[in-house]
């Protein structure tokens, strides 16, 4: 997997752990990929997404909201939608509507607040669509598991979880 002397160690691990599964459930589902990647800031939200689809575009909230014909201007592409709390719900909505239509792929990024934000609006969407959940590791998980690898003593050589 992808490995980078300037990511921060809680984002090497999201990208180790996550990298794969989303890239294959994107290149795998035909009928509207759809990726939610839910993590606290500075997890890796937009890491992930950038290499999924690195030629996504990212509209603002401020693109959405003032964009009268969403289908016209965000179906010819990927799209992120990056920090979901800042959107207008109903907006994104026909906004996945629009890429779905298109056959393009979507990810959307929020904070773990906002899970029921995002489970709502996968539900309001028409059968059959296919979402991918991911729940990024937190610094507490990511101390967990250095423990753990600790207790175990296994040696640090190869490890993202160096102490």
């Amino acid at each position: 997997m992808m490995q980078h002397n300037s990511l921060p160690e809680l984002v090497q691990a999201n990208v180790d752990g996550y990298s794969r599964s989303i890239n294959s459930f994107l290149q795998q589902t035909k009928v509207m990929p759809l990726a939610f990647i839910i993590g606290e800031s500075g997890s890796g939200k937009t890491c992930l997404a950038n290499l999924a689809l690195p030629g996504a575009l990212y509209p603002t909230a401020r693109e959405i909201a003032e964009c009268d014909n969403i289908s016209a201007d965000f179906s010819g592409a990927d799209i992120v939608i990056d920090d979901i709390e800042l959107f207008d719900a109903d907006k994104i909505h026909e906004c996945i509507l629009a890429v779905r239509a298109s056959g393009h792929k979507i990810i959307i990024t929020a904070n773990p607040a906002e899970h029921t934000l995002c489970t709502g609006l996968f539900s309001r969407l028409p059968v059959p669509t296919r979402c991918f959940f991911a729940r990024l590791h937190d610094r507490h998980t990511l101390q967990e598991m250095k423990r753990e690898k600790d207790s175990l003593n296994i040696p640090a050589t190869g490890s993202n979880f160096s102490a």
